[in-house]
């Protein structure tokens, strides 16, 4: 059992299977994102329009949304799937308390 790698695989506290993760944020963020720290396994890349590629390997997409709330409308999940659906439901579920 490797502690370090069982810890990497989570994205903060929730242990689950991990996903494959793919992030495209607007260029408009391009310096937050670049000076972010999203997952240990991250690898960044900058696109030719100035946009920025994020991909990391981790778990819980509870937290993980939580986490892309703050980039609001700059950030679209492109992969995997279970999670584009899983925060679109999650945003349905916070606007029904209004």
């Amino acid at each position: 059992f490797n502690l370090k790698k069982y810890c990497e695989e989570s994205f903060g506290i929730y242990q689950a299977e991990p996903l494959n993760i793919e992030l495209l944020f607007d260029k408009f963020v391009k310096d937050d994102v670049l000076n972010y720290h999203f997952h240990p396994s991250q690898e960044m890349f900058e696109n030719d329009n100035g946009s920025i590629t994020v991909k990391f390997k981790a778990s819980s997409m509870n937290e993980i949304c939580w986490n892309l709330y703050k980039w609001d409308d700059k950030v679209k999940i492109i992969t995997p799937v279970e999670l584009i659906e899983y925060y679109k439901k999650s945003l349905s579920d916070i606007l029904k308390i209004y």
